[in-house]
């Protein structure tokens, strides 16, 4: 078997990452060098690299005969939407990992040519089932399979336990996701994806809480899509005198293990540290899209979307904090284990 693999954005890419070393069990995996997991090629051995052009992978295709299609899609990048279609014109089966609970047909659909149906659509979960039918996806195309940067989750879990309690310290530890807000929907209502806040706008409301607690520091973990430079800019001239700290190019969920708290707008992160028992809240002042609200599916994380509210919610989240972490969702965590297993059973079976 000959599977073709091709990803975009960071998230996306991730997971399919996360996949290839089974994947190459029972296959033979081409990678199109473009985004993210190019920049992953030393810790991917006996990988086919094809480059990343559109032209390029055409011409691959015209010659080498491969079997399936793994591909996840990006916000902005259509070039793996545009294989996709391709490979379906030539018989190949596709297979689109989704890897989060938003824009689940737009993801389909981006490149402007009208709605992609992979051969299986593969979700992470029955939130992710339900809202993708919802938008106008068959049933019969969507594989609830987990989550597989999740399914490592365990061994974080196993890790926390074993460590015991954090360093002692005098001064409390809050981890702040950030995103790309400004640059993926705009800073204002002009764009039409706009959400209603941008990442410098919680860290503005961040910073004004912070300034009137004593012993805090601040870690902001930045987003690989982050412009780096205008955050840093951003943070000098805005922190108040608030401790602070811009961490990237590390373990990012160990590092919000470690942290007190953790706080961000609407980062899988976030999820993945409350699945561990870190308390979570999610700022999202003056939301205006739906499709950024999937984090209150899941009770125990607190949402706030108002501005006005944001301070009183802060102080409560801050008396959680002082109780300590809470039980890990030990439920949760089983389901997206078997990930990895799920996504390659899917493909073998649709193989047969």
């Amino acid at each position: 078997m000959k599977t073709l693999v091709v990803t975009g954005d960071v998230g996306g890419a991730k997971c399919v990452f996360t996949c290839l070393q089974k994947l190459q069990e029972s296959s033979e995996v081409y990678v199109v060098e473009n985004g993210f997991i190019s920049t992953q090629k030393s810790k991917l051995k006996n990988i086919n690299w094809i480059e990343g052009s559109f032209d390029s992978v055409v011409d691959f295709l015209d010659k080498e005969e491969i079997n399936n299609l793994l591909f996840s899609t990006s916000v902005h990048d259509k070039l793996a939407l545009r294989i996709a279609r391709v490979c379906k014109e030539l018989g190949i089966k596709t297979y689109c990992l989704l890897d989060n609970w938003m824009n689940y047909r737009y993801r389909l659909e981006m490149d402007g040519e009208g709605l992609f149906s992979p051969t299986k659509y593969l979700v992470m979960d029955k939130i992710a089932f339900d809202e993708s039918v919802k938008e106008g996806i068959s049933k019969d195309i969507l594989e609830v399979v987990g989550q597989p940067c999740l399914s490592n989750m365990s061994e974080y879990l196993k890790n926390k336990v074993k460590d015991g309690k954090k360093e002692s310290r005098l001064e409390k530890r809050i981890g702040f996701v950030c995103e790309p807000v400004e640059n993926d929907q705009g800073r204002d209502s002009q764009n039409p994806n706009f959400r209603g806040y941008t990442e410098f706008d919680v860290l503005n409301h961040l910073f004004n809480f912070f300034e009137k607690v004593p012993d805090v520091k601040v870690l902001i973990l930045a987003h690989p899509r982050n412009e780096l430079e205008k955050l840093k800019d951003y943070v000098k001239k805005n922190s108040k005198g608030v401790r602070n700290e811009i961490v990237q190019n590390m373990d990012s969920l160990s590092l919000l293990l470690n942290c007190d708290g953790v706080v961000g707008m609407s980062s899988i992160l976030l999820y993945q540290s409350w699945l561990l028992g870190k308390n979570v809240i999610s700022l999202q002042p003056g939301l205006v899209s739906d499709k950024f609200n999937f984090l209150e599916n899941f009770n125990g994380i607190m949402c706030n979307k108002t501005a006005e509210s944001i301070s009183i919610d802060l102080g409560i989240w801050m008396k959680r904090l002082n109780e300590g972490d809470n039980l890990p969702q030990i439920e949760l965590i089983g389901q997206h284990e078997r990930a990895i297993q799920n996504i390659l059973e899917v493909i073998k079976n649709s193989d047969l």
